[in-house]
């Protein structure tokens, strides 16, 4: 018990470092700029994008709402190249012998 009673006043040292409450301020108004930075970076990256794809369809003569109203279409077009890869799909549409 008298050991005991000798660690009771011990206290571990701590690897957590309590900053003081002016530099918390100042890291917290830097850690705001740098995220103000990247979301206006972003926005401005989702612009461009936003503007050459508009341009590249115009160049390349699709309309965008006729794209928009067909979307549903595109899984099907997908999925037809793959279902007629393969040998036996395309053995049983083949003309077979002579007309």
């Amino acid at each position: 018990m008298a050991e005991r009673d000798a660690l009771a006043p011990f206290v571990a040292p701590s690897a957590v470092v309590v900053l003081p409450d002016d530099h918390l301020r100042a890291l917290g108004a830097a850690y705001a700029r740098v995220g103000a930075g990247r979301r206006s970076r972003l926005l401005a990256g989702l612009a461009v994008l936003l503007v050459a794809v508009a341009i590249s369809s115009r160049v390349s003569e699709i309309d965008p709402v006729t794209v928009w109203h067909k979307i549903g279409g595109l899984t099907s077009y997908l999925g037809t190249p793959s279902c007629c890869s393969t040998s036996r799909r395309l053995r049983s549409t083949a003309p077979t012998g002579p007309p």
